[in-house]
């Protein structure tokens, strides 16, 4: 059986201490593939540099709804 994790927050602070130790253990948990979703815009690129370390993840960008207070519409354009 092959198990998706289609919503991880890995590069949140609370993984800062042991981040690889987790990430390298999942395979042997059977969870091969992970969607790591940002959830604040300013983490997006610390996000994406994580997401390139590790060929099983991918990046999602989003803001959490606690967070939209932040939001100007310059934020939301396509680049």
């Amino acid at each position: 059986m092959q198990l998706f994790d289609s919503h991880a927050h890995y590069d949140d602070h609370a993984f800062d201490e042991d981040r690889e130790q987790i990430l390298a253990g999942l395979k042997d948990g059977g969870v091969d593939k992970v969607v790591n979703v940002a959830a604040r815009l300013d983490e997006l690129a610390a996000m994406l540099n994580m997401v390139r370390s590790y060929d099983f993840m991918w990046a999602a960008a989003g803001v959490h709804p606690s967070e939209t207070y932040e939001l100007e519409s310059k934020d939301l354009q396509v680049v």
